[in-house]
């Protein structure tokens, strides 16, 4: 068996040898050899050996030109291009602007056969950030695209227009590392129009008007070669001082926009302290020179504009005493946090539609509000440990509405019409204000120490009297606006700079606020009255109704406090109540009893109902002026001010009884739920409380102008009593009477610990010792007697 196996295997093995023999019989070993690659360029333009062509024949000097190249034993690894001169020297073009001139970077064998300055190329991967140029940059001359934007040349030395011949040439590179054995080539006679060059600041052109010592010029170009988007090369400049007569004191050389110092190719900055620098045209406030600065453009092709074109020159005069100012804009100055929010969105119609910065807290949304202005005028919130406050900045000029006359009239108060990103004077409020400067930097300060801010915390500025900012560039994370959380209670101070092209901070802005404590209800003392009263003879004579509202909470032996709205500070949204002075009283009283004056309870609803939400008491006395309060704060979607008041939200859920003259049918306020009876003063009577009652109400033995409710979330204290249908004096119809009898005209709603009154009918008018009934059950209900 194991002799068998023995001849099987030599047996293969014979035949194994015979077919490697067979099958190498008459070969010489040249089995692996590589064939090189060939390539062809598929494009139309340009000439080649099989076309004729004569200095008449020229082409647009930019052309996009494609290859292609085939392999028959392997793969494409790569391309390789140049261009060559008349002389057939390789040259550097824009866009192509590094060629490998030495050859050391290209292959032996490329040199070999077709020699250098091929145009180098980064490796797939490598440092883009590295010039071309530096031999520690990942480098080849091999490109894997397969076609190339040429821009030849098409200018004689001086950069004046002269058609030009140029070769293009490429080669392909197989995986086995040999190239074609002859370049694919075109030549193309290059020829370009001259191109017109304007120059102008950044901010327009002053037409020889004053400028700062800062500005930052534009260069643009105009090209009218067919095909070719007006893309410069570089840009050139000269700045000349001028005297008034126009001759040329001084000129610098020509200076170029592409130096790797300059961020932008199209512009330049120009100050006292570049080079080349600024200097001022005026000595003591005269103008006794010129500043002249020279433009002009290099086209693709190397063609260069004329300078003496008028849009290639720039007059101005520099002029000292420049200057920025900063803003701080209060439209944009909100807070939220747990003692400080509406929860509801608003549109306080002040502003576009805007969708406020909000917080969620146990699943609520809550939206910012602007601070309150308290009774000292300063800018306050109550205070919580997730207060925050954002703040949005900008500078005069930054802001305007464009007239069709192009005109502009410039707004510092708000951020809301079209950014003109104008720089005005600090002092001048119009377009004579620009002096063609921009915003570079902000200064930020936080009680009184620089912003903290890590990203930035080495950007600190400080000043020749030693005081420190945080400096941010214009475009820097934070923008033009800050959040400020984590704020200990007390007084907080954010000041503000912008700084130029300058380098000329402004005046700082301030923007100061307190943030109080939250007073506990334990810790609450008073009542506050809130009179919204406009004095008239006729129907809300003074002192009458002070002393009237003064006696009314005369049983009460703790501080009352009377405010008068019309003398307290208005905040951004035209409040003038703020939740850190009410959460000090136990109770606040707001009355509004002039039946013809509608007050304006709808504007300082967000204290009071911050107020409400914690536990507060809170009490209104109005009249049929209540009803079209209430219609606005819907309208303005105060809905949770209502809901506190235990009135349904909407518009049906009040109503006008009448007014001074209409419907004068009420004479008597029915208590419910343990309230007494609070009846119409009719007469007048004796010196005191009672001396007075408007003549029309006397005279028909009724009032109109009341409050009715059709829809309540609370409970009805007061239900309308109407005069009798028998009455000898402007009876109502039995209609009427059934109409008006009954219905709500007073509320009762239970906030947590806090209870709200809202009464429809004006105390004032009502005879005192009901009324003062009334207060005494809604002072001891609330725990104040």
């Amino acid at each position: 068996m194991r002799a068998k196996s023995s001849k099987l295997l030599i047996g293969l093995i014979f035949l194994l040898l015979a077919s490697v023999t067979m099958t190498g019989c008459g070969k010489s070993g040249t089995r692996f050899n590589n064939t090189a690659p060939t390539i062809k360029i598929t494009s139309y333009e340009g000439f080649d050996d099989s076309a004729t062509y004569s200095s008449q024949d020229t082409l647009i000097f930019q052309q996009k030109i494609y290859w292609h190249a085939n392999d028959p034993d392997g793969v494409i690894a790569g391309y390789a291009y140049r261009v060559l001169d008349a002389q057939d020297n390789p040259i550097a073009t824009p866009g192509n602007a590094f060629i490998d001139t030495d050859g050391s970077i290209t292959p032996p064998n490329v040199l070999n056969t077709h020699g250098s300055g091929w145009v180098i190329h980064y490796l797939p991967g490598a440092d883009t950030t590295i010039p071309l140029s530096n031999p520690e940059a990942r480098r080849s001359i091999w490109t894997s695209q397969k076609y190339a934007v040429i821009n030849f040349p098409a200018s004689d030395a001086n950069g004046n227009p002269l058609p030009k011949l140029s070769t293009f040439e490429v080669i392909a590179i197989d995986n086995r590392g040999d190239v074609t054995a002859n370049a694919a080539w075109r030549k193309f006679n290059s020829t370009s129009n001259r191109p017109e060059c304007t120059v102008i600041t950044t901010k327009g052109n002053p037409n020889g008007g004053a400028v700062g010592s800062g500005v930052k010029l534009s260069l643009s170009m105009r090209d009218s070669d067919p095909f070719v988007d007006p893309v410069p090369w570089y840009y050139e400049f000269k700045l000349q001082k001028l005297d008034m007569q126009d001759n040329v004191l001084e000129t610098t050389d020509w200076i170029r926009t592409d130096s790797p110092n300059n961020p932008k190719l199209n512009e330049y900055l120009l100050t006292r302290d570049t080079t080349p620098a600024l200097s001022y045209d005026f000595t003591n406030g005269t103008q006794v020179t010129k500043t002249r600065v020279l433009g002009r453009a290099y086209d693709l092709s190397g063609v260069v504009s004329d300078e003496n074109q008028n849009s290639s020159k720039l007059l101005f005069a520099v002029k000292d005493g420049f200057k920025p100012k900063a803003l701080i804009y209060g439209q944009k100055v909100h807070g939220v946090g747990d003692n400080h929010y509406l929860d509801y969105a608003y549109d306080d119609q002040k502003t576009p539609a805007e969708i406020m910065p909000f917080s969620v807290t146990n699943g609520k949304v809550r939206y910012a509000i602007p601070m309150f202005k308290d009774f000292n005028g300063k800018n306050t919130a109550v205070n919580s440990n997730n207060f925050k406050l954002w703040v949005r900045w900008g500078w005069h000029g930054e802001y305007g509405k464009v007239q069709s006359n192009g005109n502009i009239d410039y707004n510092d108060v708000t951020p809301y019409d079209k950014k003109v990103d104008t720089v005005l004077n600090y002092n001048v409020s119009n377009s004579t204000g620009n002096y063609y400067s921009e915003i570079t930097h902000f200064d930020l300060r936080f009680n009184d120490q620089p912003y903290n801010f890590p990203p930035y915390a080495t950007y600190i500025q400080v000043d020749n009297d030693g005081t420190r900012w945080l400096r941010i560039p214009l475009n820097s994370v934070l923008g033009q606006g800050i959040v400020l959380n984590n704020m200990p209670s007390g007084h907080h101070k954010f000041e503000l700079r912008v700084v130029d092209l300058q380098n000329v901070p402004s005046d700082p802005v301030v923007y100061e606020f307190e943030l109080v404590d939250p007073v506990p209800v334990a810790s609450r003392t008073g009542i506050l009255i809130v009179d919204d009263d406009a004095a008239s003879n006729a129907t809300s004579p003074e002192p009458f109704t002070t002393d009237y509202y003064n006696a009314l909470f005369g049983d009460y032996s703790g501080t009352k406090t009377v405010v008068r709205l019309p003398d307290v500070n208005l905040d951004r949204r035209d409040r003038r109540l703020s939740f850190s002075d009410l959460q000090n009283y136990k109770m606040v009283v707001y009355h509004s009893d002039n039946i013809q004056s509608k007050g304006t309870l709808f504007q300082d609803c967000d204290a009071m109902v911050l107020y409400m939400q914690h536990d507060g008491n809170f009490m209104v006395s109005s009249s049929s002026q209540l009803s079209g309060m209430i219609g606005d704060m819907v309208t303005l979607n105060q809905q949770s001010f209502l809901n506190a008041l235990g009135i349904t939200y909407s518009t049906t859920s009040v109503a006008s009884g009448g007014s001074l003259t209409t419907n004068p049918y009420f004479q008597i306020g029915k208590g419910q739920l343990g309230f007494g009876d609070v009846n119409l003063r009719l007469t007048a009577a004796g010196e005191g409380t009672d001396s007075w009652v408007n003549s029309i109400i006397s005279a028909r033995q009724g009032l109109g102008a009341i409050t009715l409710f059709n829809n309540i979330s609370g409970e009805a204290i007061f239900k309308y009593g109407c005069k009798p249908t028998t009455s000898t004096t402007f009876p109502p119809t039995q209609d009427q009477f059934n109409t008006l009898n009954d219905k709500t005209v007073g509320v009762r709603n239970i906030n947590g610990a806090g209870r709200a009154y809202t009464i429809g009918f004006p105390l004032t008018y009502m005879q005192f010792s009901d009324s003062k009934a009334v207060i005494n059950r809604i002072l001891s209900e609330c725990g104040l007697l």
